[in-house]
């Protein structure tokens, strides 16, 4: 666990297909950078994955981008803003 929103998981010795079950709630927003996404025991993010060997798994919440994206704009505009509304009051 990277942090709550992206994952990886590390595959050592694979020899047949297998499915990677992420338990989270499924939610069309979780992605992973291999294998098909399908729903598995009727609730879990899961993944098909047909690849043999050793390898890493990437799982992150894309929706997330959005959230860090609007938080960095907010922080940005508030730190411009208050030396404008600070200085117009000294001025007042």
């Amino acid at each position: 666990e990277i942090d709550p929103t992206h994952f990886k998981a590390f595959i050592k010795g694979a020899q047949a297909p297998f499915y990677l079950i992420f338990n989270q709630r499924n939610d069309m927003g979780w992605k992973a950078n291999i294998g098909e996404s399908v729903v598995g025991n009727n609730f879990q993010n899961t993944w098909y994955v047909d690849k043999e060997g050793d390898y890493e798994i990437d799982i992150s919440y894309r929706p997330q981008r959005y959230f860090s994206m609007g938080m960095i704009i907010s922080i940005i505009f508030l730190a411009i803003t208050i030396p404008i509304v600070l200085r117009r009051k000294k001025n007042v």
